[in-house]
């Protein structure tokens, strides 16, 4: 079971473990599949008092899912790794049989820069011409400098160094 110490005991460490069943919930067995024990390293006091348990929500979506659906398939590996894994690398590869991942793309057809409706104006790799204008009215619409000497740089995604934010 969970443990939350008592600090109004003279020995927080004296506080008596809790259940399910005390939080007015019905004592299922499915609960385990939240639990989760933090190595001993990890813990604040090397495991000398704290027995590590805790309730980790994200193992239990994981062990309770019908299907665990992750960003890319690169990124569906990276998790069942020790490096990627983030401790749940073990209960992760139990489910690899229900882990999948999706690649990151776009529809090309219909994110076309040549045809999208929703541009002011349109550009291929053949005639740039509408490329300066998108870039003029965006800069307009956002309030920016309007130069179109200046970069326009946009990024969609984590500020991780994995995805390159720091080259």
């Amino acid at each position: 079971n969970p443990q939350m110490y008592n600090y109004d005991l003279p020995d927080p460490r004296d506080t008596p473990k809790w259940s399910f069943q005390d939080l007015g919930l019905a004592d299922n067995s499915y609960y385990d599949m939240f639990k989760w024990i933090f190595p001993e390293e990890m813990r604040g006091d090397g495991g000398e008092v704290d027995d590590g348990e805790c309730i980790k929500l994200l193992l239990g979506g994981i062990m309770m899912s019908d299907r665990v659906v992750t960003v890319s398939p690169a990124y569906k590996e990276e998790i069942m790794t020790e490096q990627g894994g983030w401790s749940l690398q073990n209960k992760v590869r139990e489910r690899q049989d229900r882990l999948d991942g999706i690649l990151n793309g776009i529809d090309t057809q219909q994110w076309n820069p040549e045809t999208d409706q929703f541009l002011p104006a349109h550009y291929s790799p053949k005639n740039l011409t509408g490329k300066a204008i998108c870039k003029q009215k965006l800069q307009e619409s956002l309030g920016l400098h309007q130069d179109p000497n200046a970069p326009l740089i946009a990024f969609i995604g984590r500020l991780a160094p994995q995805k390159g934010v720091d080259v």
